[in-house]
């Protein structure tokens, strides 16, 4: 199940709504694979070539882009046996170069005047 975050900067008061997790649809591969773009899809498909049920892990993970200066959501899928790792670009600007995933449960920085740290309300659920 994913959550609905509501992110405000108390100084700027600049305001992100984001939906991190996961959902039901997000039980197969070939679901997954849909929130990446066509050249990560292929390099996901060589990583598990040949395996009958590869393990992963999934999840819409909170990021901040250091171009656009939002905070936004992106696909990131983990495979535990290789330690390989693919993230999605961001949703805003399409950039993936200045994405940093952050740490769950984190208070990040406001991205756009870099002055406070940013108050996390969950203010929903999705699936």
């Amino acid at each position: 199940m994913g959550m609905i975050q509501t992110l405000t900067c108390p100084s700027c008061h600049e305001s992100w709504e984001i939906t991190t997790g996961h959902g039901i649809l997000h039980s197969t591969l070939e679901r997954v694979l849909k929130a990446f773009p066509q050249d990560t899809q292929m390099e996901i498909r060589q990583e598990v070539q040949g395996q009958l049920a590869p393990i992963f892990y999934f999840n819409y993970r909170m990021a901040s882009c250091g171009r656009c200066k939002n905070i936004v959501a992106v696909p990131v899928i983990e495979f535990p046996e290789s330690g390989r790792s693919y993230t999605s670009f961001c949703p805003q600007c399409g950039t993936s170069a200045e994405l940093v995933i952050l740490k769950e449960d984190a208070s990040p920085t406001c991205p756009r005047c870099g002055t406070e740290a940013l108050s996390v309300e969950d203010s929903g659920r999705w699936d």
